[in-house]
C-alpha cells in the first residue's frame, strides 16, 4: 500500500497505543481513525462516514459493523449501535460499538487524546469516554467495518490483564450508584470469575449445577444487592454472557453473510 500512503514506518514501540499515537502525530488530514491489520473497511465506508458527518455537522461519526470468527462456521453478526450507546453514562458502563467503525475530527482528538499509553486493552474505550464528555457521536446508516475474531485476537486472549484494565477504567470513571455497586463487588470479582471457570471446566463431570448454584447464590448476595451492579457492567466483567444487554441491535441472516462474503473476496 506504500504508493497510496503519505508515509509508513516499521520500528520498535512501547505498545499498540504508542504506535497509533505516533501515526496520528504524522497524519495531515482533518479526520482521524485507525484500522488494525485483522479488520477491514466495507465498500465506500469512509465516504459514508464523511457524508454523515457533513449532514449532521458532527465531530465524531460511528457506523455499524460485522463481526465474524475466522475458521469457525459461526454465522457473522451485524452490530448496529443505538443512539444511547454514545451517551457518557452508557459509555462508562459498556462499549457497544466497534472501534474501526469510527472516525473523529483532529480538533476533537486534540481535546480528548492522546491515547493512554499505559493501557493495552482498554485505551480505545477510555478515549471514547473522553470524547463522549465533549460531544455526541453521529450514527452513520451504513456498515463501515468488518471486525475479525481469531485465535490470537487481542481482546479474546487478554485474560487477567484485560480484566485488570477493565477494573481500572471502572474505578476511574464510574459514579453514583454504579460506582457504589462496583466497589461493593470489586473484592469478590476474583472469586466470581473462578467459580465461573469451574462451572464450565467440571460441567462434563456432572458438577455443573454444583458450581452454578454456588455462583448464583453468591451473585444474589453480592451483585444483586441494592444498588445492584448494572447488567451492562456485569456483561463487560464477564459475569454474564447475555449480548442483548448491549445498547445495540445485533442481527444475523443472509444479508449479513453476503456482505461479509463480498468483503472477504476482495480482502483475499
Amino acid at each position: 500500500y506504500a504508493p497510496w500512503l503519505t508515509s509508513w514506518i516499521s520500528e520498535p514501540d512501547r505498545g499498540q497505543s504508542h504506535a497509533i499515537n505516533k501515526g496520528f502525530a504524522q497524519a495531515t488530514g482533518d479526520w482521524l481513525g485507525w484500522l488494525n491489520s485483522d479488520d477491514a473497511y466495507g465498500p465506500s465506508a469512509l465516504r459514508s462516514l464523511m457524508e454523515c458527518a457533513f449532514q449532521k455537522n458532527a465531530a465524531w461519526v460511528c457506523g455499524s459493523s460485522v463481526r465474524f470468527t475466522q475458521g469457525i462456521k459461526h454465522r457473522p453478526v451485524h452490530v448496529q449501535p443505538l443512539p444511547e450507546a454514545f451517551e457518557p453514562s452508557t459509555l462508562r458502563r459498556i462499549q457497544a460499538f466497534d472501534q474501526p467503525a469510527c472516525v473523529w475530527k483532529r480538533a476533537l482528538f486534540a481535546q480528548a487524546g492522546p491515547l493512554d499509553e499505559t493501557l493495552s486493552y482498554t485505551f480505545d474505550w477510555v478515549f471514547f469516554i473522553r470524547m463522549a464528555d465533549l460531544t455526541h457521536a453521529a450514527a452513520a446508516p451504513a456498515t463501515i467495518a468488518y471486525y475479525r475474531i481469531h485465535p490470537s485476537h487481542k481482546s479474546s486472549t487478554g485474560g487477567q490483564r484485560r480484566r485488570h484494565e477493565l477494573i481500572q477504567v471502572y474505578e476511574e470513571y464510574l459514579s453514583g450508584d454504579d460506582r457504589t455497586a462496583f466497589l461493593r463487588v470489586r473484592p469478590w470479582l476474583s472469586i466470581l470469575w473462578r467459580l465461573k471457570r469451574l462451572r464450565y471446566r467440571y460441567g462434563r463431570y456432572g458438577l455443573y449445577y454444583v458450581w452454578h448454584t454456588l455462583l448464583s447464590g453468591l451473585s444474589r448476595l453480592i451483585v444483586d444487592r441494592d444498588p445492584p451492579l448494572h447488567p451492562q457492567i456485569q456483561f463487560m466483567l464477564e459475569l454474564t454472557n447475555n449480548t442483548r444487554l448491549a445498547p445495540s441491535i445485533i442481527t444475523q441472516g443472509a444479508e449479513c453473510d453476503g456482505l461479509l462474503g463480498s468483503v472477504l473476496g476482495a480482502w483475499e
